[in-house]
């Protein structure tokens, strides 16, 4: 991989004694690479070691798309029906930050910045991303985040057998609705999000069933006992694209007004345990959604 800048303290344990007086973990510390593609596939990623030393690795495509009020402002693959307002390569360079963290940050010529950071940390993986509005107009943003499992052994699961989601009937796979006509891409509403009923193709996109209560989506190891899970605050919708396979949960953005700036925070999470277990944490991090949606009023 070229442009690679490494964080972390690799697969050290720490132990992890919750305020509560709950259980106690002992947590690996992840190792997080920075890696930049090529002009033929312009990706700009964080490559997640497998904490558990298992082999393999995760990669989140950080970001996959960015959509602002002036249009499509960057696409980390080539689609000829999206042509971003500028070219994808040459891309920033990951550089070490401090707390381990990593990070880049790119300015275009209309005058938005984008940023965005790594942290590693117990179990988890501490995400940032910011849009910094000096393009003098008011602008929505759009952002996907990718969480590519293929590379790893662990956590590839094209069938969503072995896909969580959470529901308010519990804990649901993925795959028992993936929407009709055997879509390759899948949208699970949650509460509270955008309306879903305006979608593209549905031999492409299917909708869901399956409506989601939390903003979280966690991928079982086949052994079972061991999730990663990914989450960003106040999620649209989750997602999963069964030809890589990968999950979202993509965050909704306030408004960034001219001369301002927004940043969204995210976890990708490594758990040993239950998927309840996995769930507190999230809550004890984010807050339950519909919070995270109240506050985001």
């Amino acid at each position: 991989m070229k442009g690679i800048v490494t964080a972390g303290i690799g697969l050290a344990l720490v132990t992890v004694a919750l305020a509560d007086g709950g259980e106690v973990r002992r947590e690996a510390v992840p190792e997080l690479s920075g890696h930049v593609g090529d002009a033929e596939n312009p990706t700009i990623a964080v490559v997640v070691s497998d904490p558990w030393g298992a082999g393999g690795h995760m990669l989140l495509r950080m970001p996959e798309t960015l959509n602002t009020v002036h249009g499509l402002l960057f696409i980390d693959h080539h689609r000829d029906d999206m042509p971003p307002l500028y070219p994808s390569y040459p891309l920033p360079q990951w550089e070490r930050e401090a707390g381990g963290s990593i990070g880049y940050s790119r300015t275009l010529g209309n005058g938005i910045t984008y940023r965005a950071s790594a942290t590693p940390r117990p179990g988890a993986v501490d995400l940032a991303f910011t849009v910094e509005n000096d393009s003098g107009r008011d602008t929505h943003v759009g952002a996907q985040f990718c969480l590519v499992c293929t590379p790893s052994e662990l956590f590839a699961d094209p069938h969503y057998e072995r896909t969580w989601i959470h529901t308010e009937s519990g804990w649901t796979a993925a795959s028992r609705d993936r929407g009709p006509m055997n879509p390759r891409w899948t949208l699970y509403p949650l509460e509270g999000g955008p309306d879903m009923e305006q979608q593209p193709d549905p031999q492409v996109w299917g909708i869901s069933g399956l409506a989601g209560d939390e903003g979280l989506i966690a991928v079982e190891t086949p052994q079972g006992g061991r999730f990663i899970a990914l989450t960003w605050e106040n999620p649209g919708m989750l997602m999963n694209n069964a030809m890589i396979p990968c999950i979202h949960a993509d965050p909704i953005w306030p408004p960034v007004p001219a001369g301002g700036e927004a940043t969204v925070r995210g976890r990708i999470y490594f758990h040993e345990g239950s998927l309840d277990g996995l769930l507190e944490r999230y809550v004890r991090d984010f807050g339950h959604l519909a919070d995270q949606r109240a506050d985001a009023q």
